[in-house]
């Protein structure tokens, strides 16, 4: 099957008489229905099996999200995203939960990145030890707890007191959503406004090669990276946006770590029309800050890495180059309660533990600091 082009269909728009009214559409909707056609989003062959009517286009969202804010009338108004860490102590996870700086960060990612949203974090962390109503059980590869992911989202908006838009739970123990699966970065309820997050695969594995003192500090630069990819694309699913099928996009779904951190970070033109009928932001400032905020990031990742490496020159002569292991099979971004959603599921029996690849976590930052600048000149022009 072809790829998607606009000339064929147009998944972007209400209906395709607007095609016809061009002149009537707010200029960044009509930005977006050039850019389908722009070398700045690639479009996606549909894979075997996969119909029309796996594909959110604009007009199929606009139904859902109308049936949402009939359903939850209130909630739907609120501008306020809570990020709530979740703590775990245990012999299995050396890191109970995400350090402050990286939640700091993230919250101030995640407020450009939904631009017209507040985002808070929930301090202090949620302690997930102890707590009898969340099923446990031991992996039997890694042979370390995990969590039930539903138990999980269950308990914390028990324990939630703060209205808002949606929770998301972030955590860095090993979470899978059912008896007969692997594991899962992440998995989000849109009718109930939950997302939980996982990373303990990610925090609490030992990076190639590391010095016992650079430990802590590289897991927590090597895994930013992950962090704002998930939490983007989770928190993307509470918004009512399912896996994309038409562009190169930060909502596609994956089924290897390996395509959940080198997925682009940014949403396609038919995924952001979406999230800008709700949030009605300035498509081209929002940019601009994506921007200002990935440069944050990098010069942040760049000068502890720096200092890492001045510190820890003795113990480790080589070049303290951040990667990260890009292979590991997953089920992520699984989406509940949302009309044409499926999760990104990995059956544990086809876990691959071979092919690993090193990539530097900087240049993703930097290819998507890049592709900014080329979206911005072309906003602009």
């Amino acid at each position: 099957m072809a790829a998607v082009t606009r000339a064929d269909f147009a998944p972007i728009l209400l209906h395709r008489k607007e095609l016809r009214r061009r002149d009537r559409l707010e200029p960044p909707v009509q930005w977006m229905l050039d850019m389908t056609g722009s070398s700045l989003f690639t479009p996606l062959v549909p894979g075997p099996g996969t119909t029309i009517l796996d594909r959110q286009n604009y007009q199929r969202w606009k139904v859902i999200f109308g049936s949402y804010k009939f359903a939850h009338p209130k909630r739907s108004k609120r501008r306020l995203i809570v990020l709530q860490p979740l703590a775990y102590t245990s012999p299995d996870y050396p890191m109970a939960q995400v350090e402050t700086v990286l939640l700091e960060s993230l919250a101030g990612f995640c407020s450009v990145y939904f631009t017209g949203m507040e985002v808070v974090l929930d301090q202090p962390p949620l302690e997930l030890s102890g707590v009898k109503k969340i099923t446990k059980r031991v992996h039997r590869t890694t042979q370390r707890e995990q969590l039930l992911v539903g138990d999980v989202t269950k308990y914390m908006k028990s324990q939630s007191q703060i209205k808002s838009f949606c929770l998301v739970g972030i955590t860095l123990v090993d979470l899978y959503p059912s008896p007969y699966w692997n594991f899962t970065l992440g998995q989000a309820s849109f009718s109930d406004g939950l997302a939980v997050c996982s990373f303990g695969r990610h925090f609490n594995s030992q990076l190639d090669g590391e010095s016992p003192a650079a430990s802590d500090l590289k897991k927590q630069i090597n895994n930013m990276w992950v962090l704002i990819r998930v939490i983007s694309h989770e928190i993307g699913h509470l918004f009512g946006l399912t896996h994309c099928f038409y562009f190169n996009c930060s909502m596609n779904e994956s089924s290897t770590i390996d395509e959940a951190i080198t997925q682009p970070l940014f949403l396609c033109p038919v995924c952001l029309r979406k999230l800008h009928k709700v949030l009605k932001f300035d498509v081209c400032r929002r940019y601009v800050l994506l921007r200002e905020e990935c440069s944050k990031l990098l010069q942040f990742i760049e000068e502890a890495l720096k200092t890492d490496s001045v510190s820890n020159e003795d113990s480790k002569p080589e070049d303290t180059e951040l990667t990260m292991k890009t292979s590991d099979p997953i089920i992520d971004g699984s989406v509940t309660d949302c009309p044409t959603a499926n999760g990104d599921i990995t059956n544990e029996e086809e876990i691959e533990q071979e092919g690993r690849e090193s990539v530097c976590v900087t240049e993703y930052f930097k290819k998507s600091i890049q592709w900014l600048d080329e979206c911005i000149a072309t906003f602009n022009n």
